[in-house]
């Protein structure tokens, strides 16, 4: 089975969201909670925490993690947001090996989990890097670590593709229960429009607007198919304008599958200009410059390396 990108939740949300941390290994069946060194960061996720979050824990790259499980994706908690004494929440065992490693101040500041799942091994997509290309940076390695992060949209979509396996959690007094699953892999068609026949009157507004830069989250040879030769260091890039540009990158993405798991993303967006004329001269010489500097695919769109792009856009977008 896969964890599922699809959740029965009350609050309406598409997609269940999943925070990345790094731990020496993946031992549910034995240590029965979530801990952090320092109190602040359990506190912080307890701020940032929202119902049906999930935690992808991988394999830290020092020598206490197994060779074969550094920087891979190694299961999933599902946490219960609220203090625990870690104590009472692991095995015998697991405490002896923490009394005999010296640990015993690390992780005390902990959550319990309410249910794991392991990933199965041999999955290329469970390289910490390919799963999250965005959020998972080796010059943060040690906050990723420490506090955990949150994954982008598409990442998560990514990550919750995932082949995994339920497995027990210690202390929690409950067995893996198929039956009744929090995630459904089930994507429904959706219903047609109904027609409402009827004059619109609509009123466009001269400003605020905002120039954007969003970015596709795929491989660019996906979308181009060897048009344009060897691409994979290279993005596809959409310049625009907009009142909201998040809301102007979620209308794109609704014409996708809900079960893609690429996306578009905005990688970048200026301040407010006060009119829709003057954020549109900025998005035109934004334009000229990229076509200058990169390949055009046509309209609005570009191809070529984003971290240029990105500080060309900034540089040409600021006010």
């Amino acid at each position: 089975m896969t964890i599922m990108n699809q959740v029965r939740a009350s609050d309406g949300r598409s997609f269940r969201r999943v925070w990345i941390k790094a731990f020496w290994g993946f031992d549910p069946e034995n240590e029965g909670f979530l801990g952090f060194t320092r109190e602040g960061d359990r506190t912080r996720l307890f701020a940032q925490y929202q119902a049906g979050d999930l935690i992808l824990i991988y394999g830290t790259r020092g020598s206490r993690t197994d060779k074969d499980d550094r920087g891979r994706a190694l299961g999933f908690l599902e946490v219960t947001p609220e203090a625990i004494d870690w104590r009472r929440v692991i095995s015998p065992g697991a405490y002896r090996w923490k009394e005999e490693s010296g640990v015993l101040e690390k992780w005390t500041f902990a959550m319990p989990v309410r249910r794991a799942w392991r990933v199965a091994p041999g999955q290329a997509l469970a390289d910490v890097e390919e799963l999250a290309p965005t959020t998972y940076d080796r010059a943060n390695v040690q906050n990723i670590a420490t506090r955990g992060k949150l994954l982008t949209q598409a990442e998560s979509r990514r990550a919750l593709t995932l082949q995994v396996a339920e497995t027990t959690v210690f202390g929690s007094g409950a067995a893996p229960n198929a039956a009744e699953p929090l995630l459904d892999d089930t994507y429904t068609p959706s219903r047609g429009l109904v027609a409402a026949p009827g004059k619109r009157a609509f009123e466009v507004k001269a400003g605020p607007c905002k120039v954007y830069l969003m970015r596709w989250e795929g491989e660019a040879g996906h979308l181009l198919a060897g048009r344009f030769g060897d691409v994979r260091e290279l993005a596809v890039i959409k310049i625009g304008m907009s009142a909201d540009p998040a809301r102007r990158c979620a209308g794109l993405n609704s014409s996708l599958p809900p079960a893609s798991v690429v996306r578009w993303v905005v990688a970048a967006e200026s301040e407010f200009f006060d009119t829709i004329d003057a954020a549109k001269a900025v998005e035109d010489r934004l334009k000229a410059q990229f076509a200058k500097r990169y390949t055009s695919l046509g309209g609005e769109f570009f191809l070529g390396a984003l971290q240029e792009a990105g500080q060309q856009f900034l540089k040409q977008a600021a006010r």
